[in-house]
């Protein structure tokens, strides 16, 4: 488990999610990282995958998108 030292304590992190799927990342997280946002191995395959014409195309665009639309990461 992933924890933070705050000055009062340490605390343990919330739990990492992929940015499409929304799944719990294990410990030893495989996919990508990209602006600090994790995107799971099934997601990724998925996409790179993916046609402008699959079903499901404009979820992982919307998803994409997120990680550039976030003023932290």
């Amino acid at each position: 488990m992933k924890t933070s030292y705050c000055g009062h304590g340490v605390f343990p992190l919330p739990a990492e999610r992929c940015l499409l799927c929304g799944r719990e990342a294990g410990a030893a997280a495989l996919g990508l990282r990209i602006k600090g946002k994790h995107i799971c191995a099934n997601c990724e395959k998925a996409l790179i995958g993916s046609c402008c014409r699959d079903e499901n195309y404009s979820h992982y665009v919307n998803g994409l998108k997120n990680i550039w639309r976030c003023p932290v990461a």
